[in-house]
């Protein structure tokens, strides 16, 4: 569901603001190919704390997220919201506990399904690395 294709789009946080990517923009910007189906493109994540908001495009229903991981390691959580807001607005619903990983690991995290719009994944990245695309599965809402 995670897909330029699929209508989801991307917003990068930067010092609390949210800069939203539309397809038109994915040249512009590496991150855009976290919403991509080439699995063997890759980004440099550098060590330290990340946040990146999938806008699924309408409410759609959720129950799985795992990461294309490369090279990285470290941890994240999933967040979830029906509204954009403030990433410490209490409008964003934790899905998942940290979910670990090494270099070479490819994370996954199940949650019970659930019908949202906004996916926040919350990155703490020990060890800068490689990642690759992001995935969002779960049923036809």
């Amino acid at each position: 569901m995670a897909r330029w294709y699929r209508g989801a789009s991307l917003i990068l946080v930067d010092k609390e603001q949210f800069q939203h990517i539309h397809v038109t923009d994915v040249g512009d910007y590496d991150e855009a190919l976290f919403l991509s189906d080439n699995s063997a493109l890759s980004y440099n994540i550098q060590a330290g704390s990340h946040d990146y908001i999938i806008d699924l495009g309408q409410a759609k229903r959720v129950s799985r997220f795992f990461l294309n991981n490369q090279s990285a390691a470290g941890s994240f959580r999933v967040l979830c919201a029906d509204t954009l807001d403030e990433l410490e607005s209490e409008e964003w619903i934790q899905l998942s506990q940290a979910v670990d990983f090494a270099s070479g690991v490819i994370p996954s995290v199940t949650f019970p399904s659930i019908e949202i719009r906004y996916i926040l994944i919350r990155f703490d990245i020990q060890s800068a690395g490689s990642i690759g695309n992001f995935g969002v599965t779960g049923e036809r809402s």
